[in-house]
């Protein structure tokens, strides 16, 4: 069976962006649109509750949204939206989710910061994935989106008497590049006489027309937008809550008690504390973002907090050492080790073997790099509790530890979760003061 089939115009729903600069009349004309499109009308108000000025026009409802301006937050509302019912929903404004505070250029900015290469264009790797959901959750909603676009200057470099040379090019809208590209219709809007110009139009209905947007721009939009055969339905996608006011969703715990540890620990706002507690948040989550930390799920979360107030304990009775140092120990001291998480065991390796090149002081067994931390908190208790010395390779360094070279050897042939099941065995008999065999 061919993968290509006869093309046919199915029936769509509206994607729409009015563009222009503060007081061009986007609210007012996004509604006379909405109002010809017919239905419930719902309307996401970034505008310090502008947009209920004309609720004397027409019914509409509306969800006022105050900072932060986070994409995932105009994400739940947009299916809220369409979970409730509503035809119709104008978004006003969508430039807020980019320049607004907490929105995507902010994010950008708090991951820069937070990485340690402080590498802007690094940075993008983890905002782009939220912005391209807002744009994917506006595309795929099964109902009309009007949204409202603020506008900046626009140039292009030229070539200018041999020399490159910025030049003003008209208006573009604040947000990502390309989103007009996504659009059904971009409607350019003028502050003198509120007169809406095309700039991109699918429909082809306002090819080189200048007009001020009416019901019947929306009338005239509909009966276009259902001249084809029926569409297949859109699964919802099921949104988490959202408290439009102040934050995104309830803050777990343990993120709560995380910085209340990092805060007393390194309490200051000095380059120093500052790195101490990016470091820190690196060795419990394996990131620097806080974005990507509030992303955990909520089992690995809970199981980090039950360690936090153990790890402030023993950082500072072991007067502040290093802090995957203390974070290892904690791991260690657990009393509570779960059993081997077998959808972990994985890239564990059979054997490992000695570096080519070390020396006078090659050792006769390497830790591999490797071996998850498991495996390696396995041997490190084993070293502590026998007693020749030897060197021995951990992370490319060379550390001497009392070790014993055939149980270490013999170590050395367990897969992972072998090696769990061993630092289980040992840490039962150190805490009940017996011997490891």
């Amino acid at each position: 069976m061919s993968p290509f089939q006869k093309a046919e115009r199915k029936k769509a729903k509206l994607r729409l962006a009015l563009i222009g600069p503060s007081g061009c009349g986007k609210t007012y004309s996004a509604l006379k649109i909405a109002q010809g499109l017919g239905g419930n009308i719902a309307m996401i108000d970034t505008e310090r509750y502008s947009g209920e000025l004309y609720s004397d026009m027409l019914n509409y409802d509306v969800a006022p949204l105050e900072p932060p301006f986070s994409p995932q937050r105009y994400t739940v509302l947009i299916n809220e939206a369409y979970k409730n019912g509503y035809n119709v929903l104008i978004i006003d404004s969508v430039s807020h989710a980019w320049a607004g505070e907490g929105g995507l250029l902010d994010m950008h900015d708090k991951a820069t910061a937070a990485s340690r290469s402080k590498n802007s264009y690094m940075a993008w790797r983890e905002v782009t994935p939220e912005h391209n959901r807002l744009v994917d959750t506006i595309l795929q909603a099964d109902l009309h989106v009007i949204t409202t676009f603020r506008t900046k200057t626009a140039y292009e470099i030229q070539d200018q008497d041999g020399k490159k040379t910025p030049v003003k090019v008209g208006l573009s809208p604040i947000f990502r590049d390309g989103i007009e590209y996504e659009m059904t219709v971009c409607l350019d809007m003028s502050i003198e006489g509120h007169i809406a110009t095309s700039s991109k139009d699918r429909t082809s209905l306002f090819d080189g027309q200048h007009f001020i947007p009416s019901k019947e721009t929306g009338e005239t939009l509909l009966k276009w937008l259902n001249g084809g055969i029926d569409a297949p339905k859109k699964p919802l996608q099921t949104p988490q809550s959202v408290n439009t006011k102040n934050n995104q969703k309830p803050k777990p715990s343990a993120l709560e008690e995380f910085q209340s540890v990092a805060g007393k620990l390194w309490p200051s706002k000095s380059a120093e504390d500052k790195n101490h507690r990016g470091d820190f948040m690196e060795t419990v989550f394996g990131t620097r973002s806080w974005t990507a930390v509030t992303e955990k799920p909520l089992e690995i979360l809970e199981n980090v907090k039950a360690k936090l107030r153990a790890f402030e304990k023993a950082y500072s009775d072991m007067q502040k050492p290093d802090i995957s140092m203390a974070w290892d120990f904690i791991q260690q001291k657990d009393d509570d080790i779960p059993d081997f998480p077998s959808q972990e065991a994985q890239d564990a390796p059979d054997s490992a073997t000695s570096p080519d090149d070390a020396g006078e002081s090659t050792p006769k067994y390497n830790i591999p790099d490797k071996m998850p931390w498991t495996g390696k908190a396995a041997m490190i208790v084993m070293l502590k509790e026998l007693q020749e010395k030897e060197p021995i390779y951990f992370q490319s360094q060379t550390i001497p530890h009392e070790i014993d070279l055939d149980k270490l050897n013999a170590l050395g042939s367990l897969n992972e979760e072998q090696a769990w099941n061993f630092y289980k065995d040992v840490l039962k008999a150190a805490n009940e003061g017996g011997e490891f065999a």
